[in-house]
């Protein structure tokens, strides 16, 4: 069963290891955050983890630190908006101990810009300790589609229904559940 954190405010996020969990943690609020989330992925354990997080006139910044045992999968997926004069900092560390064997690791950062006065700035890190882990991470930050959004607006679509269909678009291709994908389309 997946698990939803909504973030309404700079409040602690705690999370916990179980034998098998997907928490996804969804930040579409508009002031400043600024977050630091400390998990241990105990011995035998698994933990997928999305971030949805959006900035519009805001700053926000997540520090999120993972500390992987023995016989441990993890997998962090984090999707970013950055819209109108905005910033978000995402900084996501995997740790590996030199005696933890059989561990998977996998960190995937998408993020979108909608305009020239807004950046998103990553630092994926993983540490490993020793040869015996399956350790992979991807960043991929770019602009909007400018050519989408201005086909969108030359049909007479509003530039805030437009942007709202893009962000939902690139929601669309990543492997969400439903559920989670109602969410986000509420909130929008």
């Amino acid at each position: 069963m997946n698990k939803i954190i909504n973030v309404l405010d700079n409040s602690k996020i705690n999370i916990n290891s179980q034998t098998k969990q997907e928490i996804s943690v969804i930040d579409f609020c508009k002031s400043n955050i600024t977050k630091k989330i400390n998990c241990n992925i105990e011995k035998g354990h698994e933990l997928k983890i999305n971030f949805f997080i959006s900035a519009k006139n805001a700053n926000k910044e997540y520090v999120v630190s993972f500390d992987n045992k023995e016989n441990t999968k993890f997998s962090c997926n984090i999707y970013c908006f950055c819209i109108k004069n905005s910033t978000i900092n995402i900084k996501l560390s995997n740790s590996v101990g030199i005696i933890a064997n059989n561990v998977e690791c996998k960190q995937l950062i998408k993020g979108i810009i909608f305009d020239n006065n807004s950046t998103i700035d990553v630092e994926p890190i993983i540490i490993a300790n020793n040869n015996t882990i399956h350790a992979s991470h991807e960043v991929d930050i770019g602009n909007i589609d400018y050519n989408q959004l201005f086909y969108l607006l030359s049909r007479g679509v509003e530039k805030k229904e437009a942007t709202n269909m893009l962000i939902l678009s690139a929601l669309n291709s990543c492997e969400i559940d439903n559920e989670i994908f109602k969410k986000l389309e509420n909130i929008l």
